[in-house]
C-alpha cells in the first residue's frame, strides 16, 4: 500500500484545519508523537517501528529492545542467587535512555561502573 505524498500532505492539511495538530499515541503508555508531515505519515503506516525510531532518535534495533522490555512490565531482567528472573521494576520510560543488558536491570543486578556512577 503505497500511498501518493500529494493525498498524504492534503490529508494532514484537512486534518488540521478540523483539529489543529495532528498527534498519534501508538501504542499505551508510550506517550503522543506529532505527525508533522506527509513523509512521517507514510513512514508511520508503512513502518510503525521505523516512525517511533525516528521520533525517539533511536535505532529501529534500540526502540525494539526497548518495546520488548518496556511490554513486560519493565521487570529487571537479572537472576537472583537462587537462578530465578529478579521481579524488581525498572523504570526506563522511553527508548532514548534505554541500553540492553545495563537499563533493563535493578541496581542489584547491574554493576555500578556501567550506569555511570
Amino acid at each position: 500500500m503505497d500511498i501518493d505524498l500529494k493525498v498524504l500532505q492534503e490529508i494532514l492539511n484537512r486534518l488540521r484545519e478540523v483539529n489543529g495538530t495532528i498527534m498519534v499515541d501508538p501504542y499505551p503508555g508510550y506517550g503522543w508523537l506529532f505527525i508533522d508531515n506527509a513523509e512521517d505519515l507514510r513512514l508511520l503506516l508503512h513502518d510503525p517501528d521505523a516512525y517511533l525510531a525516528k521520533s525517539y532518535k533511536v535505532t529501529v534495533e534500540r526502540f525494539r529492545a526497548w518495546r520488548e522490555f518496556f511490554n513486560d512490565d519493565k521487570q529487571c531482567r537479572g537472576t537472583t542467587k537462587r537462578g530465578r528472573r529478579c521481579r524488581n521494576f525498572v523504570d526506563v520510560r522511553t527508548p532514548e535512555g534505554f541500553v540492553p543488558g545495563i537499563s533493563d536491570r535493578c541496581d542489584l543486578h547491574t554493576v555500578p561502573t556501567l550506569r555511570g556512577r
